[in-house]
């Protein structure tokens, strides 16, 4: 484990400029929880969020996403984009939750994934 805070402040003149997580789970049905991950920039008003394909045997038809102040809304069914990117621009401060689900190529719909920040 790595305490990013205190590595950055050990280390004058080293700033974080991306972290990435490549994480492998062995069993199919195992979960990764990633928790008091807070990014934070003074000169950016707005926010990027990019995601990897969900595995489906049928294929992904597309995802539906948004942005908004709950933490728990389920994006409708209805098909956003095919990417799996979503920029936003010249956000407001205030808490702002971010929201994702997949479609599949034969209509069904995953269960959607959230992040949460706040925007100073």
């Amino acid at each position: 484990m790595v305490d990013i805070p205190q590595a950055l402040a050990a280390t004058p003149g080293l700033t974080l400029h991306r972290l990435f997580l490549d994480i492998a789970v062995a069993n199919p049905d195992g979960a990764i929880l990633v928790d008091d991950c807070v990014m934070y920039s003074p000169k950016s008003t707005g926010a990027r969020f990019a995601w990897g394909p969900p595995t489906d045997s049928g294929g992904i038809g597309g995802y539906s996403w948004l942005l908004d102040h709950s933490d728990a809304t389920v994006p409708a069914e209805k098909i956003t984009g095919t990417g799996r990117e979503a920029k936003f621009a010249n956000l407001a401060p205030g808490h702002w939750c971010f929201h994702v689900r997949a479609c599949d190529r034969t209509g069904r719909w995953g269960p959607p994934a959230h992040v949460a920040f706040d925007r100073k």
